[in-house]
């Protein structure tokens, strides 16, 4: 054999192997979180159900105390807790995975249209459920994202709200 068939059959080999390895069931290969330190989350029940026409539902289990309310502006980065189940409890992600105890910041240009509408008005300190329908949730969002295997799925957020910051 010849070094130039050598290298083409070598390259063909690792290009077939990177290519069957890189299915949609293994998005998470690199890193599974530790869910275990999440807080036990909130039930809804004997709160009040807010729905939108669209389907959203959000209750809110504290209210908040801030003078500033969320207007879905471009620049506003909400500083939050966020844990985010299927409705059959199963966790996606969550800012207290992995032994975390430190809010994050989002960007509402980043994330689903149902949990930027469902988080609209909340003030400081406010913690609210929001139940995101399945047309409202992530959906075009790359393989390696949390929420690629939830596409078309009811997804729910415990959102506690930090503060709010400005770009």
């Amino acid at each position: 054999m010849t070094p130039h068939f050598r290298l083409l059959l070598l390259t063909g080999l690792l290009f077939t192997l990177i290519a069957t390895g890189c299915g949609d069931d293994d998005y998470r290969y690199f890193y599974e979180p530790d869910f275990s330190s999440v807080p036990e989350l909130p039930d809804t029940t004997g709160h009040e159900a807010h729905t939108a026409e669209n389907g959203l539902r959000w209750y809110v289990i504290r209210e908040g105390d801030g003078q500033f309310q969320l207007e879905e502006r471009s620049d506003e980065q909400p500083i939050v807790y966020l844990t985010s189940t299927t409705s059959d409890g199963h966790y996606i992600e969550s800012s207290y995975a992995d032994d975390r105890t430190d809010p994050i910041r989002i960007w509402f240009q980043e994330q689903p249209a149902g949990l930027v509408q469902g988080m609209r008005g909340m003030k400081a300190n406010e913690y609210r459920v929001i139940v995101v329908p399945p047309n409202l949730g992530p959906i075009n969002v790359p393989w390696n994202n949390p929420y690629y295997p939830y596409r078309g799925t009811e997804i729910i957020y415990y959102i506690d709200l930090v503060d709010v910051s400005s770009r």
